[in-house]
């Protein structure tokens, strides 16, 4: 079963509590629909901006490629705290559920792909 929008929404801001402060913010909080049709703010690839959805090929999205291991000259984020991809990741979310960060990065692959579905 695929995660919705606001599973989603949690996700990232476990992965990223901090994201505040970084030059992005939580881009997520907002409406699905600006989501999947918003660039990453504050993030770009040799001067062009880097769309969070790449309806083309969803697998490739912007985001999800920067949590996995960096796009263009952007690091993989989190830049400052551990990396959704460490074999120790893992996460506990608001219904008390412990979510690893390969679970986390398979629901969201799986949320592109099948279209981004707000539920």
């Amino acid at each position: 079963m695929t995660i919705s929008y606001a599973r989603l929404q949690e996700y990232l801001s476990l992965i990223g509590p901090r994201a505040g402060n970084a030059p992005h913010g939580e881009f997520w909080d907002v409406d699905r629909n600006i989501f999947i049709g918003m660039n990453i703010p504050g993030v770009g690839c040799n001067g062009a901006a880097i769309p969070a959805v790449d309806a083309a090929n969803p697998a490739a999205s912007g985001f999800l490629e920067i949590l996995k291991a960096g796009l263009c000259e952007n690091p993989q984020m989190p830049r400052f705290a551990k990396k959704v991809t460490s074999a120790s990741y893992n996460v506990t979310l608001s219904d008390g559920s412990v979510v690893t960060g390969a679970q986390m990065l398979q629901d969201i692959e799986d949320w592109l792909v099948a279209g981004c579905p707000e539920k």
